[in-house]
């Protein structure tokens, strides 16, 4: 697997996650707004989020990135390519947002610079075939943000995650390499290196 992709763009800059960002990450994963528009629950306690963080650097099948300022240093978001397969050519992305940079256009670039590093080829890339996702149906601004990126929808998840005392669909979608348009981009084309 391809280690160490490095994307830097007009807002944001996706860097591979390290120590620095486990304080940051840690009081995002506890942010009620990111747990509900995610549906992820956080470890109980900062022994068991840092445990977690450790193992993700072992896994072959994920790539974590820090969304961060374009100096590559503070940290503004976490993005994670999981189910990686480089030989099937597929993987699925989620991302989220630190409370404080939403809603500012950070999450809009940071989306379309993973899809670069999804579809480039080797080496500036993981020259991936498909990148799927899944969106809660409360969260209808990142359905309309993959949308403008050409995803399209696959299916419906029901009561997929639990939205307080109830429950919530989701949507499948997927974006395939030949329908990213990265020349419709607003963003100035990047290139991409090593950390």
């Amino acid at each position: 697997m391809s280690e160490g992709m490095v994307a830097v763009g007009e807002l944001v800059c996706l860097r591979p996650l390290t120590d620095r960002d486990h304080d940051a990450l840690w009081d995002a994963a506890h942010d009620p707004v990111t747990s509900r528009l995610t549906g992820l629950v956080p470890a109980g306690s900062r022994e068991a989020f840092d445990d977690w963080t450790k193992r993700l650097r072992q896994r072959a099948d994920r790539v974590d990135f820090a969304i961060t300022t374009p100096n590559c240093d503070d940290l503004i978001g976490h993005a994670v390519f999981t189910q990686m397969d480089e030989f099937a050519g597929r993987a699925d992305m989620r991302m989220s947002m630190l409370p404080g940079h939403r809603g500012r256009g950070y999450g809009r670039e940071a989306v379309f610079r993973l899809l670069e590093l999804a579809f480039a080829p080797h080496p500036h890339g993981y020259g991936l075939h498909r990148v799927g996702l899944v969106v809660l149906a409360l969260n209808p601004r990142a359905k309309e943000l993959y949308e403008s990126y050409g995803f399209q929808e696959e299916g419906t998840l029901r009561d997929y995650a639990r939205d307080g005392e109830s429950y919530t669909n989701a949507t499948v979608m997927s974006l395939l390499a030949d329908e990213f348009d990265a020349s419709r981009s607003i963003y100035t084309p990047r290139t991409h290196a090593g950390a």
